[in-house]
C-alpha cells in the first residue's frame, strides 16, 4: 500500500477550476465560500467529546460526525478515530501536536469534507507528530450498493452547474473551506503527514 505526502497532495488544491475572468474565484476560498463566514468560535471541545455528544443526541442514524459552525474541535494526539459514516467540518478542527510522542494520530473514514477549517501545523509552526488519514469505503447494506459523497452544489461558477456535486468515494474534499497541513521541511526531516486509500 503506497503512502503519499499530504503536503504534496494538497499543494494541488491551490489551483482553481474557476473560469478565467468570471469573477467567481476568491484567492482565499476558491469558488465556494466557507459555511461559517463571520461566525465566531463559541464552543470548544475535543473530538472525543463531540463524538460522544452526538451519540447522546439519540440519533443513531446520523450520517456523519459533524463539527458545526461556531465550534472548534481538538483532536487528541496519538489516538485513532474510526468514523464509519464520515466527517464534516463546518467550524474548525485542529490536531494537537507533540514532537516527543511516537504515537500516530489516525482518522479513519469513508470521506472527510472540509467546509470550514482543518489544521495540523502552519508554516510558522509545522506539525511534528505522526498523522494519517485513512479513507475507506462507505458502509454497505448490500453487496451491490455503491455510495458516494454527494454535496449540494454551492458554486456560482458555471463549470460547476448542477444540483449536487458527486465527489465519489474515499474522498478528502475541501469545498469552500481551508486547510493547513504542514509538516517539517523534507530537507530537514521527512514529513510525517500521510494519506492512504484502502
Amino acid at each position: 500500500m503506497k503512502n503519499l505526502s499530504v503536503v504534496a497532495l494538497f499543494a494541488l488544491l491551490s489551483q482553481s477550476f474557476a473560469k478565467e475572468g468570471s469573477g467567481t474565484f476568491s484567492e482565499e476560498f476558491g469558488h465556494v465560500e466557507p459555511s461559517c463566514v463571520g461566525k465566531k468560535i463559541t464552543k470548544r471541545v475535543t473530538l472525543d467529546d463531540l463524538i460522544q455528544e452526538q451519540k447522546n443526541d439519540g440519533d443513531n442514524n446520523k450520517p456523519t460526525v459533524s463539527v458545526e459552525c461556531g465550534c472548534r474541535a481538538t483532536v487528541e494526539q496519538g489516538k485513532t478515530y474510526n468514523l464509519p459514516n464520515g466527517l464534516i467540518v463546518y467550524g474548525e478542527l485542529k490536531f494537537k501536536d507533540s514532537k516527543k510522542s511516537k504515537n500516530e494520530t489516525m482518522i479513519v473514514a469513508p470521506y472527510i469534507l472540509v467546509r470550514g477549517h482543518l489544521q495540523a501545523g502552519t508554516l510558522e509552526k509545522p506539525f511534528l507528530s505522526k498523522l494519517r488519514f485513512v479513507l475507506t469505503e462507505f458502509p454497505k447494506d448490500n453487496k451491490n450498493e455503491k455510495r458516494t459523497l454527494k454535496v449540494k452544489e454551492l458554486s456560482k461558477n458555471p463549470y460547476f452547474a448542477g444540483e449536487t456535486m458527486d465527489f465519489g468515494d474515499k474522498a478528502f474534499v475541501v469545498y469552500g473551506g481551508t486547510i493547513s497541513l504542514t509538516g517539517p521541511s523534507e530537507g530537514k526531516k521527512k514529513s510525517l503527514l500521510h494519506w492512504q486509500k484502502l
